[in-house]
């Protein structure tokens, strides 16, 4: 499948992860790396003092690998951004070739949560 007819895949995505957050009140932020077998994905809502964090769902999981696997090998993404803004998302990519070598998934997780939040505490859930 082209990379272009992947827009169901991703609506799913969008709906998995209002589903994870229904009470959507800032915006909804998803961090996804992938590889063949392996996920890491991170979602977040700011609720304005604080952010929230949340793990991937079954459904939001089964929607990634979904998306990924609908797109030849050589064009599937490294990581993901994924948006949601009121009614409207956007995602961008990033292949392998493009992330830095000297940063895990760890540190680029960090950095990205930073950039789009700054210093605001994170609030993880508890197990």
């Amino acid at each position: 499948m082209d990379v272009t007819e992947t827009g169901p895949f991703y609506t799913l995505i969008g709906q998995a992860l209002t589903d994870m957050f229904p009470e959507n009140s800032g915006g909804i932020y998803l961090y996804a790396e992938m590889e063949p077998g392996v996920l890491a994905a991170s979602a977040f809502m700011d609720i304005g003092d604080r952010v929230i964090h949340r793990f991937s769902s079954d459904e939001l999981t089964d929607s990634l690998f979904e998306a990924w696997e609908a797109v030849e090998p050589e064009n599937r993404w490294a990581t993901m951004s994924y948006t949601i803004s009121g009614t409207k998302f956007s995602a961008k990519f990033q292949f392998r070739e493009e992330l830095d070598p000297h940063e895990d998934q760890d540190d680029r997780l960090d950095r990205i949560v930073h950039e789009k939040y700054g210093d605001k505490p994170v609030e993880y859930p508890d197990f």
